[in-house]
């Protein structure tokens, strides 16, 4: 299901960006180039996004595989995508076989399919928590007085008694109602 023409397109922009170029740059470069059918989608809005995304690195890695065949190699990150000469040398043309796990999870399309807002949410909301403190996130668990893994449920119910018990209009501590109502912010989406 490729668009050739944004095959083509793609060949065009590595090979004018001899350097590199970003997903970034590579997605404005495509949106004002009026022969190619792609627009740069709101960067705001993270569902429009990870479409965007899967779709060009989709069509990345399959030229990718077209140019491997013209001992061409093309490097797919996303902070740049560079294209460069493969050395076919005494191996006849024949390079290892390397597996990259990135490549076939773009080249699946059911993998685009699959994929709905709210996992995609619930994927970013993981990735940030990863990035905070993990004393903090340890803090959060003992507050709750669980331990990982906790379905959403059970989770829930744990912030709903914990507000109970802590809320300021029935008696509760201000300072520790609010704690609690930020731990559950930053534990849902783990």
């Amino acid at each position: 299901m490729a668009d050739t023409q944004l095959l083509d397109r793609l060949e065009v922009a590595v090979r004018q960006h001899r350097s590199g170029i970003s997903e970034y740059a590579l997605m404005q470069w495509l949106d004002q180039d009026e022969q190619a059918p792609f627009s740069k989608p709101d960067m705001l809005n993270s569902w429009q996004l990870f479409r965007s995304h899967f779709w060009l690195f989709h069509h990345l890695y399959l030229l990718r595989l077209y140019l491997a065949n013209e001992h061409e190699t093309l490097d797919i990150v996303a902070t740049r995508i560079f294209l460069y000469q493969t050395d076919a040398g005494n191996s006849g043309g024949r390079t290892l076989a390397r597996t990259d796990p990135m490549q076939s999870y773009y080249l699946d399309l059911d993998n685009l399919e699959r994929e709905t807002p709210d996992s995609l949410q619930e994927k970013l909301n993981a990735f940030w928590l990863r990035l905070q403190d993990p004393e903090k996130v340890a803090a959060d668990w003992a507050l709750f007085e669980l331990q990982p893994p906790v379905s959403k449920d059970r989770l829930r119910n744990r912030y709903r008694q914990l507000c109970q018990r802590h809320h300021p209009d029935r008696g509760g501590d201000a300072r520790q109602f609010q704690r609690i109502q930020a731990a559950y912010a930053r534990l849902k989406g783990t």
